[in-house]
């Protein structure tokens, strides 16, 4: 382990890691966007901001969001098709608002 913080992992080596996982247990904004982006169940903890809140409420699965840590490993075999769903549609509205939000400010030049 010592080996491994001294030589962090590139964001590919992480995704890939998120990606091949069994699930998630996401405790940082990042790793629930980078879970959700890989397809991966995960189960989030609150945070101090509401961002890890918002962004579940919003894809439609705040039910995996929990203060509890034992309940975050539940709450991953809770995972079912239709959240899979809400995430695949989340993330690419999400695409097509961010680029239309691009385009906008490209406009304004």
């Amino acid at each position: 382990m010592i080996r491994q913080l001294s030589e962090p992992l590139s964001s590919t080596q992480i995704l890939s890691l998120i990606a091949s996982s069994r699930g998630v247990v996401a405790g940082r904004f990042h790793a629930a966007c980078m879970s959700m982006l890989s397809g991966t169940p995960f189960a989030a903890m609150s945070s101090n901001t509401s961002k890890m809140k918002g962004l579940l409420t919003d894809a439609g699965i705040a039910r995996f969001l929990t203060d509890d840590p034992s309940a975050t490993f539940r709450l991953i075999d809770d995972w079912k098709e239709a959240d899979e769903f809400a995430v695949r549609d989340y993330v690419q509205k999400a695409r097509r608002d961010a680029k239309a939000m691009f385009d906008d400010i490209a406009s304004l030049a």
